[in-house]
């Protein structure tokens, strides 16, 4: 990342970044984690309150680059907020900088919205993982995709790590049908033959029932989840 670019998102979108905490083995006596891949020594929690979320991913993707900490970035709007977590390895190259392989966000909510105080309590230190530093940010990150599973579901649950990963496989092929739902309806409006438009709208409500069905499959795996517990 050059230089310039942070500082012009530090000036046009960030009103303000205050550090919130600094997670190490010297201060909360969880062990660090590492590995050829991955070093956590040390979790930075930061919250950015920002001018506009227009382009709220890439000044998460900015600062992830910039910190080679493993980094939680609490997002603020206009009472709405967003978390964002990022899988951070080694580069195996230049062994002080990091190859940022995915991120996670959570949907834009408020305090006060249904699910919040579920969501904000499991956040707190002493409902994390604590066996290592990895563990304790992975958990942390697999919160988040809960709270999107809810987002969908109408319900917030912490699942396992497994149900978690099966949570946002389901999450990514929602996502994907609607892309293409999206891309249907944009061809629809410029499509002129009646034969296809019928065609395309046969799509499409084939690709909604797809979604919902993928949709109850979340729910349907939320129950399970509340038998087993």
């Amino acid at each position: 990342m050059k230089l310039g670019a942070l500082q012009k998102i530090v000036k046009e979108v960030i009103q303000e970044i205050i550090i919130v905490a600094s997670i190490s083995p010297l201060t909360s006596n969880i062990t660090e984690y590492k590995s050829n891949e991955y070093l956590f020594d040390e979790i930075h929690l930061i919250k950015v309150e920002l001018k506009n979320r227009e382009t709220f991913k890439k000044v998460c993707e900015l600062l992830q680059s910039a910190i080679p900490y493993p980094l939680i970035i609490l997002l603020k709007h206009n009472e709405q907020y967003c978390f964002n977590t990022a899988d951070k390895r080694i580069n195996q190259v230049e062994k002080e900088k990091r190859v940022i392989s995915s991120s996670t966000y959570t949907e834009w909510f408020d305090e006060k919205c249904n699910g919040a105080e579920k969501f904000l309590s499991s956040l707190a230190f002493d409902q994390l993982s604590h066996v290592n530093l990895r563990t304790l940010y992975e958990s942390f990150a697999n919160r988040i995709h809960n709270f999107n599973t809810f987002v969908i579901t109408g319900e917030y649950q912490v699942k396992t790590t497994r149900e978690t990963t099966r949570d946002v496989e389901i999450q990514r092929e929602i996502l994907n049908i609607k892309e293409q739902i999206t891309t249907l309806r944009s061809t629809l409006k410029k499509e002129t033959s009646f034969n296809e438009k019928v065609a395309i709208n046969m799509k499409i409500k084939k690709m909604e029932s797809e979604v919902d069905k993928l949709k109850s499959n979340l729910i349907q795996e939320g129950k399970s989840f509340d038998k087993q517990n």
